[in-house]
């Protein structure tokens, strides 16, 4: 998923860019304070492409895993969390989709988990209510909601 976002990204901007550059010329004969700005912005078009590329490929990817036992989810760099279902207080996998279980051992806060910043598609949204469903029936009835 990242590569597909640097390469459009990439793309996008020196499209761009080399299409500014065709107009440069234009832009220089008119003397305004406007076209000056836009020959700067042409100019900036590859640092943007640079910034922004090693921004996307920096980004820690966020992970989430769920099977029988529970849910882990974090990532590789900042480590995983694990919440077995039994700590599972509510998931909702609406528009807004978050997962809320209990705060760590002797803690009585919550812990709120908002699960869009994982990249689940809609076929890791149906795997995850079907894990759930069959986990949270069972411990805990009112806890699941699919809407």
């Amino acid at each position: 998923m990242k590569l597909l976002k640097i390469v459009l990204l990439n793309i996008s901007l020196w499209t761009a860019t080399f299409v500014g550059y065709g107009y440069l010329p234009e832009l220089f004969s008119l003397d305004s304070r406007a076209s000056s700005k836009i020959i700067a912005l042409i100019c900036m078009m590859p640092v943007f492409a640079l910034v922004y590329s090693i921004f996307i490929g920096v980004k820690e990817q966020r992970i989430l895993y769920a099977d029988s036992d529970g849910i882990r989810y974090g990532s590789h760099i900042s480590g995983f969390v694990y919440k077995p279902w039994k700590d599972v207080i509510q998931l909702q996998l609406g528009k807004s989709p978050k997962l809320i279980a209990r705060g760590d051992v002797g803690s009585k806060n919550e812990v709120e988990i908002p699960l869009h910043g994982f990249g689940m598609t809609k076929a890791d949204r149906d795997l995850l209510m079907l894990i759930a469903e069959t986990h949270l029936s069972v411990n805990l009835p009112e806890a699941f909601q699919s809407r």
